[in-house]
């Protein structure tokens, strides 16, 4: 059976004050089949023995398991950009008795008892730490780290959805790397009011219509831990502190992430030394730089003491000049400001195609620079391929099924006659089989995922029940002497082929390559010419009519004979 622990910011900045009591909460009503805990995935590279847990709501990120005295530095990186650190000798957590490698931890931006010492806070400023960062951890065994997964949480609300007015119900989503996270790793949920009173979810569901979207239920008479001075429990939990994620369980699993209904981060109790990084390219108006690109917009924030702000757009590559363009509308303040800037379409050509990193440089009104968080995005200019068509376009006797096909990951649009189509004009092809019954053509152009558009190719289609055709070859099939020379003769029926293109193709024995021989069908429909073997073996002779405006090609069947010596 897992124990699901008391949440972190309630019991002190020490694990071993997170252990007390937890025996008690454990999750018994609710029906959801929770994992053994080493069965939770992990990320990439967390020793065994070793936990990482992400509050990324409270910019507050701890780590277990480790020798106390032994240094440890946590750093939260956006894409390649560290943009948080902390350090310091791992702290008594007296953690070993739930299986981890050590006593010693760090917990970062918790709230430190009395004056903060190396590892409590962040270093310089508190980082924004949002889903999808990197959490790396390097202590004496190496480098470990998670990716912080998209938890999110929304207050305590009536349900509606059913007719018991007690039902109370918490929503958010919850999703990772690979997509949802499914409900049954949802297991930490809980509600606190301080000390007074404790409660789990009855059950947490899926929302109907979302992919990630969970809905934890609290169901009378309540899955009730602790209600010490008996309080009214609806209330309480409509007025009390929920948590959601997984991981908060005993023994610890290597990785822990939960959303904390407490507030929007910050630096912590203790913490005010370390102020929240405010200063952050935030936005911008384009996913990609692509082929149609305009100008570049971004905007972003800037903390108070901040009189001016430099943005550098790069590529990576050193043999490019990265431009920088220079906030003209750093708004006035107080508290946190805005900006914005614009690259134009030339400095964006000037840079390659790839990963484009936009970084802010910071003016301090009291002089000197400091950094910020930096936005990736991409640049994409290479056109698509143009689509294709199966059949390919051509005179047909039949009605015909077309199938288009571009790159993976494209959008095709066409059209059937009149005006081309463009990367917003046209019926988007959803994969299924175009109906041609009549001559048309077919135009089509390919968006890739980038934006860029490709040419527009054209597939024209002629209807017309041709007369099927018949090609006859006569060839003897008697071995032939090497210096004698044998007929071959093709017709084509029905006959009236006149002057129609007919092809003879000869496959020669051993290293002699294939000849093939052209002529035009007499008045009767029929080509012939007699052949003189070079070397002895077998020889293949087998006739195409291409077909014309009335009459649809035909192939004959494969005649051989043998050559053999004088």
């Amino acid at each position: 059976m897992s124990v699901q622990y008391g949440n972190i910011r309630e019991r002190g900045s020490r694990f071993k004050k997170l252990l007390a009591t937890s025996a008690t909460a454990l999750l018994v009503s609710l029906p959801l089949a929770m994992p053994p805990a080493q069965a939770l995935p992990t990320g990439p590279g967390i020793q065994d023995g070793h936990n990482i847990t992400v509050f990324h709501n409270l910019d507050f990120i701890a780590v277990f398991g480790y020798e106390v005295g032994e240094q440890l530095t946590i750093d939260v990186y956006r894409g390649d950009h560290k943009i948080g650190t902390a350090s310091g000798p791992a702290v008594d957590t007296g953690a070993t008795e739930e299986g981890l490698l050590g006593d010693g931890g760090l917990e970062v931006n918790h709230g430190p008892e009395g004056t903060p010492v190396d590892g409590d806070c962040w270093t310089g400023h508190t980082p924004d730490v949002l889903p999808g960062d990197r959490v790396v951890v390097t202590s004496a065994g190496g480098t470990e780290e998670v990716t912080v997964d998209d938890i999110t949480m929304e207050a305590p609300k009536d349900d509606t959805s059913t007719a018991d007015p007690s039902d109370v119900v918490v929503e958010g989503r919850a999703s990772d790397a690979n997509g949802a996270i499914s409900l049954d790793r949802l297991d930490s949920g809980e509600i606190r009011v301080g000390s007074r009173f404790r409660a789990n979810p009855n059950e947490v569901v899926r929302i109907p219509g979302t992919q990630d979207g969970y809905r934890a239920v609290y169901k009378a008479p309540y899955v009730i831990e602790r209600n010490r001075d008996n309080v009214d429990p609806k209330q309480a939990i409509l007025d009390g502190d929920h948590a959601m994620g997984y991981g908060h369980i005993a023994p610890l699993p290597a990785e822990t992430q939960l959303v904390d209904g407490l507030g929007g981060g910050g630096p912590a109790p203790g913490c005010e030394a370390a102020p929240k990084q405010a200063n952050a390219v935030a936005n911008s108006d384009d996913d990609f730089v692509n082929i149609v690109s305009d100008t570049l917009n971004l905007s972003g924030t800037a903390m108070e003491d901040v009189s001016g702000v430099n943005v550098t757009l790069s590529d990576g590559d050193a043999a490019t000049t990265d431009p920088t363009v220079e906030a003209t509308d750093l708004s006035a303040g107080p508290g946190e400001k805005t900006w914005s800037v614009q690259f134009s379409r030339a400095q964006l050509d000037a840079l390659g195609d790839g990963t484009l990193t936009a970084t802010g440089a910071y003016a301090l009104s009291g002089g000197g620079t400091t950094t910020g968080a930096t936005l990736e995005f991409q640049k994409d200019t290479v056109a698509p391929g143009d689509a294709t068509a199966d059949p390919a376009g051509g005179v047909y006797n039949t009605s015909q099924s077309v199938s288009l096909s571009a790159e993976e990951g494209a959008t095709i649009r066409y059209r059937v006659g009149g005006a081309d189509p463009t990367a917003t004009f046209g019926t988007v092809y959803d994969g299924r089989q175009i109906q041609v019954t009549s001559s048309q053509t077919i135009k089509a152009i390919v968006v890739d995922a980038a934006g860029n558009p490709s040419g527009v190719a054209s597939f024209a289609y002629e209807i017309t029940n041709r007369t099927q055709t018949s090609t006859s070859l006569k060839v003897s099939s008697k071995d032939l002497k090497l210096g004698k020379s044998r007929a071959v003769s093709v017709s084509v029926g029905p006959d009236d082929q006149a002057g129609s293109r007919i092809a003879v193709t000869i496959d020669r024995p051993g290293a002699l390559s294939t000849i093939t021989k052209r002529g035009a069908l007499d008045d009767a429909s029929r080509y012939g010419f007699s052949y003189k073997p070079t070397a002895r073996g077998v020889y293949k002779v087998s006739a195409s009519f291409a077909g014309d405006a009335d009459a649809l090609g035909s192939d004959s069947a494969v005649k051989s004979f043998k050559v053999v010596r004088r």
